[in-house]
């Protein structure tokens, strides 16, 4: 400073800045940064937790709607038990077997016409079901005041009664002897069994060959109860495939890799004219939205009790329950917005289905691997 010839007051001046304006510059910008970062890592925090709270919520609501569901499903089966031991305090005759079956129907879900879209890469409904839009508003004022951001929503009726018609709990209810003869029989005749009818002629039924698809043992299992127990089978139809997993259409099959096992005739399927397409298609599993004309599983759960007069066991009832009403529970389930479908939707995984105790699947939108 002395070569520059500055005087007291200029050294004193450039001694303050370097003591104090230089420091206070320094700790501002220092805690500008910090207070960036911070920010940063403050913004990286809310959007972790906002993302882990919304994941935790969608977790917490499938549950939920996986619990209520099973809650459903078990309370439908006890009620089967229910049935059970009013049928075995009937009237052991045709006409009484009749009325208890005609009177004992659930609502399934129908479904309507669909066809190959234009260019030929997936299925449509010929006549759409067209849901009115959800512009309502609640009668009761309280309903529509938003809170945080949020309020009631009125919504528009589902689908439901467009597509759903009463079908019989039961495809059959018998009454055997104590030799596994069917006396009485009597056979819905509203049952939605296509491919795979129950055989209308009583026979004895100790031979598993008398049975459903010829897959039955429960005459062995009805040998082994006592007065008020109950034998309920695993589910029994038969296996229903397909020469491809995914959408059944003629522009997807085109384009097959040459790696898949049925490549060529595959491909000779996809050049087919559309009305030999669709008998193709009819054949292959049915698996919602991927081949909505597909065949069906067609399957049946065995309830049977013993009957006892005067302490003496003298047959058993059985009732074949429709399996279709099982799937009712699971087929149309969606955990997106739409809540509800009109199709299983296995290309999306949006789906639910049902395992039983033995880890096998006995509802699932495609394919049942029994």
């Amino acid at each position: 400073m002395n070569r520059v010839n500055l005087g007291l007051k200029q050294k004193l001046i450039i001694i303050f800045l370097i003591v104090n304006v230089i420091p206070v510059i320094f700790l501002t910008s220092t805690a500008y940064l910090q207070m960036m970062s911070l920010g940063i890592l403050l913004r990286e925090k809310a959007v972790n937790d906002s993302t882990n709270a919304l994941n935790e919520g969608s977790r917490e609501n499938l549950e939920r709607m996986t619990v209520d569901t099973a809650r459903h499903v078990a309370e439908f089966l006890y009620k089967r038990d229910q049935d059970l031991m009013l049928l075995a305090d009937l009237p052991r005759s045709v006409d009484a077997f009749k009325r208890f079956s005609d009177n004992l129907q659930s609502r399934i879900t129908i479904q309507k016409e669909w066809v190959l879209s234009d260019d030929g890469m997936s299925w449509v409904e010929k006549k759409p079901y067209e849901t009115a839009p959800n512009d309502a508003v609640s009668t009761n004022q309280e309903n529509n005041d938003i809170m945080y951001g949020a309020s009631f929503r009125s919504r528009s009726p589902e689908f439901f009664d467009d597509y759903k018609e009463f079908r019989p709990l039961y495809d059959e209810i018998t009454y055997i002897d104590l030799y596994g003869n069917e006396l009485i029989k009597y056979q819905n005749p509203k049952t939605t069994k296509i491919h795979y009818p129950m055989k209308p002629s009583r026979a004895n039924i100790s031979n598993t060959d008398n049975t459903y698809i010829r897959a039955e043992n429960y005459f062995t299992e009805l040998q082994k109860l006592k007065a008020g127990e109950i034998y309920v089978s695993d589910v029994i139809g038969a296996y229903v495939g397909t020469n491809y997993v995914g959408m059944y259409t003629p522009g997807v099959l085109k384009n097959v890799p040459s790696t898949h096992p049925n490549h060529e005739e595959l491909k000779e399927i996809a050049n087919l004219p559309n009305e030999d397409f669709y008998s193709v298609a009819k054949m292959q599993a049915f698996s919602g939205f991927e081949n909505p004309i597909g065949q069906r599983f067609e399957g049946i759960i065995r309830w049977g009790t013993p009957i006892f007069e005067r302490g003496e066991k003298v047959g058993y009832v059985t009732m074949a329950l429709d399996h279709i009403h099982l799937m009712e529970f699971v087929d149309y389930l969606d955990p997106m917005l739409g809540r509800y479908t009109i199709l299983p939707t296995p290309q999306t995984g949006n789906y639910a289905f049902i395992w039983d105790y033995q880890c096998r699947s006995i509802c699932h939108p495609g394919i049942i691997p029994l």
